[in-house]
């Protein structure tokens, strides 16, 4: 990250050489909080959460086409003033987004929660339990277990 611009960089372990993937658009580093980058879905995505104004928002933004920085494009934007931070996990068949959501303490009902950009999701209970991975994919090759 540079004054003028923020980039997604990728590393090639073979080559042990860094690349540029492609800039993040001005909007998403100028905002006063912070910046990650995920993976759903097979697509690259970056999100934002920041406070702005006493809104507390947090932007989801999916790259349609590697190389191109105008295809960032905005998928979710959720202000909420209870969220302090809150991270992407997992994207369902139907394209809704799970996210977790760290809360304020002191706030009615503290702790962690999950909810998608609908709203909270009532198949996790709410409280203080760590924010989690989705894997869907096997991280052992099944031909390393056959005996």
């Amino acid at each position: 990250m540079s004054r003028d611009t923020c980039f997604v960089v990728s590393f090639n372990i073979s080559h042990e050489v860094f690349g540029e993937i492609i800039p993040l658009l001005e909007k998403m580093w100028l905002a006063n909080g912070n910046i990650g980058v995920s993976e759903l879905g097979g697509m690259l995505c970056a999100y934002t959460n920041s406070y702005y104004q006493r809104k507390r928002t947090f932007k989801l933004w999916v790259l349609k086409d590697y190389g191109l920085k105008d295809s960032w494009n905005e998928v979710i934007s959720i202000v909420d003033p209870d969220i302090f931070t809150a991270s992407p996990k997992y994207k369902f068949s139907d394209g809704e987004v799970l996210i977790w959501c760290e809360h304020f303490e002191g706030k009615e009902g503290e702790g962690n929660s999950f909810r998608t950009q609908r709203g909270p999701f009532t198949l996790l209970p709410r409280g203080n339990f760590q924010n989690g991975f989705a894997f869907t994919e096997s991280l052992i090759s099944p031909r390393l277990v056959i005996t």
